[in-house]
């Protein structure tokens, strides 16, 4: 059923929406659990980006849902975790534009730690006691991170997303270190706030390089408003492991990529024992669910069929009609989320 609350806007109310909507399963959900999926989404999203996936808004809105999830499970607003920890400038050079490759992650100028903790705090009071800048639009956080560390993107465009994801990654560590010594009471709970907030700003750095042209809100909405996109309901009501396959073999898939397999043989009159085999070894792997078996053979059928339209395969007659089915079978296996 639709939901007809007020759409979100800012990151507490993004956390909050998805708060309530999955409050029902992530109430018995440790913070492993939860932490164990943010990190798998996170993964899964690397690798999209890496291979220059248009599909990653997906991805990385899976993995937004499970940040503001571990935060909400321990109580701590993002959206406040965030601001203190970037006030609209870097914390540790406090500047804007960052500019710590030049002092090494020191201001300009020598300041003091208190000096440094006051300009903090002051530029935190700053902006919630601003009333047109009291909370902070997701969209605008986006922009944010990316004005203050304009090198983010510099890096990107000229060696790909490694280091963006590489420093998530070392982030996700840091949290799961943190909330470990929060359990063990060594530290307060404002430290894994502070790492949360981090995480936050990588995955809001890196949307707003790979999706410049999409607002992160709209998107987010798209996905979520109407309920679970699981199980269809608000609130959810999936059970424990109960999200959707990304990286295992889906059996669905391969009965698709065999029945082009199927047509295209009718459609050429193809002798080819390659397709064949091909269309024999699908059955196969459909059976034992095996993704590594799987990627095996559908990366072998696309070269199969890279050589059919190619006209490699001499002894097949390609038409234009049988030519479009190759080309739609090997757009096909790469939609496919679990080809490694």
């Amino acid at each position: 059923m639709k939901t007809t609350i007020p759409k979100p806007r800012t990151v507490r109310e993004f956390q909050e929406f998805l708060n309530k909507l999955y409050t029902p399963p992530n109430k018995s959900h440790s913070l492993e659990y939860l932490h164990g999926y943010l990190n798998r989404n996170c993964s899964y999203l690397s690798r999209a980006i890496t291979r220059d996936n248009n599909n990653n808004q997906e991805y990385f809105l899976k993995a937004f849902s499970w940040l503001f999830a571990l935060s909400s499970k321990l109580e701590i607003d993002l959206e406040t975790a965030f601001r203190k920890k970037f006030p609209e400038k870097c914390p540790y050079c406090i500047s804007n534009p960052c500019v710590c490759a030049h002092t090494g992650k020191t201001p300009p100028s020598h300041k003091s730690e208190w000096e440094i903790k006051e300009t903090l705090e002051t530029s935190f009071q700053q902006l919630v006691n601003t009333e047109s800048l009291r909370y902070l639009d997701i969209d605008s956080a986006t922009n944010l991170i990316n004005n203050i560390y304009p090198s983010n993107r510099s890096i990107w465009n000229i060696y790909g997303s490694s280091y963006q994801f590489s420093r998530l990654f070392e982030e996700l560590g840091e949290v799961h270190e943190a909330i470990g010594a929060y359990l063990a009471k060594k530290r307060k709970i404002e430290i894994v706030g502070e790492e949360l907030a981090d995480v936050f700003a990588w995955l809001s750095s890196a949307w707003g390089i790979a999706n410049s042209n999409h607002k992160l809100s709209e998107v987010l909405i798209n996905y979520y408003y109407t309920g679970c996109p699981v199980c269809q309901s608000n609130p959810c009501k999936c059970g424990d492991y109960q999200s959707r396959d990304q990286a295992l073999v889906n059996p669905a898939d391969l009965e698709k990529f065999k029945s082009l397999i199927l047509e295209i043989i009718s459609q050429t009159n193809s002798e080819s024992t390659d397709l064949k085999i091909v269309a024999e070894s699908i059955d196969q792997v459909k059976e034992g669910k095996s993704t590594t078996e799987a990627t095996r053979v559908v990366t072998q059928s696309v070269e199969v069929l890279n050589a059919l339209a190619t006209g490699t395969e001499s002894a097949v007659k390609i038409t234009e009609n049988s030519r479009s089915l190759i080309q739609t079978a090997i757009a096909l296996a790469k939609t496919f989320s679990w080809l490694s």
